[in-house]
């Protein structure tokens, strides 16, 4: 059932129906004798069978291994590429990856002991024991983020940007425990750019500012470790706080010296950092 999601359902009236049989299935096929006998009552009460979903989906994806990439894979790309799906059922599947992140937050990650296959995307420890994905780690955290905007949850979206920000400076914070930093790319680096600005964006307008506040210093503290930008250049942006934007024109002023080299190809991305921090200042 769930290999043919994507051509079972040609038109966003059809997805409705489909959700409901893929409940029931669940239902039916889930290791838990108490889910198991809803699934008639499910059948033939709809609502019923959405009250249960999240669940029986657990208890099912519980049970699985091989099929837990295809899965995934499936509801990733019904979300990102399937432009059918109607706002109804994406919300459902959103709402699904949140309550697979608290439920998989609590267990410990299921392991089989066996070689690695080739072609697989599972790591294998040198006893042999392979790692079985969890659900949250199959789903493109910035399908999650674009998705979760377009159903206009501001609030699940972003949960996900701080997301994209842990895993974006994931090498760079493990490398300053081992004093030795690595500058972001600069591909990186506009990522960095784009997840503040949108944060900051929607932290305005929820009129919250804890998590935009908490990347912008951040990037303040380790402005020179994260670019390889001069300490002299750097030192000034990590004195700046959320209302001092005297502080971020001076960055441009320091940016736009005349006579000054481009210290390393992170030279134009700065100058456009030092601009966003000035309004990006004003507007927390």
């Amino acid at each position: 059932h769930m290999s043919s999601m994507n051509s079972r359902t040609n038109d966003e009236e059809g997805w409705k129906p489909w959700l409901h049989q893929f409940c029931v299935q669940l239902l039916r096929s889930s290791p838990s004798a108490a889910l198991r006998v809803c699934a008639n009552l499910a059948q033939a009460h709809e609502p019923f069978a959405r009250q249960l979903f999240f669940p029986a989906f657990a208890s099912c994806f519980a049970e699985m291994s091989e099929m837990r990439e295809q899965v995934g894979k499936v509801i990733s790309d019904a979300l990102e590429n399937n432009k059918n799906v109607s706002n109804e059922v994406r919300q459902e599947i959103l709402n699904l990856a949140e309550y697979m992140e608290r439920v998989e937050e609590f267990t410990k990650p299921a392991v089989k002991s066996g070689g690695h296959k080739s072609g697989s995307s599972r790591s294998a420890d040198p006893n042999g024991t392979v790692a079985i994905p969890t659900f949250s780690a199959l789903l493109k955290t910035n399908v999650l983020a674009t998705q979760s905007e377009r159903c206009n949850l501001y609030a699940k979206t972003i949960h996900y940007l701080e997301a994209q920000f842990i895993e974006i400076t994931k090498e760079f914070r493990a490398s300053l425990l081992f004093g030795k930093t690595k500058p972001l790319k600069p591909d990186q680096w506009k990522q960095l750019l784009s997840i503040c600005e949108q944060c900051i964006k929607l932290c305005n307008y929820l009129s919250i500012s804890e998590t935009a506040n908490g990347i912008l210093s951040f990037i303040r503290k380790y402005f020179a470790l994260l670019t390889g930008e001069p300490t002299g250049a750097s030192g000034i942006v990590q004195q700046a706080t959320p209302h001092s934007p005297t502080i971020a024109s001076s960055n441009i002023a320091v940016a736009k010296k005349p006579h000054q080299q481009p210290s390393n190809q992170f030279s134009e991305l700065s100058a456009e950092m030092y601009e966003k921090l000035q309004w990006w200042s004003q507007s927390l």
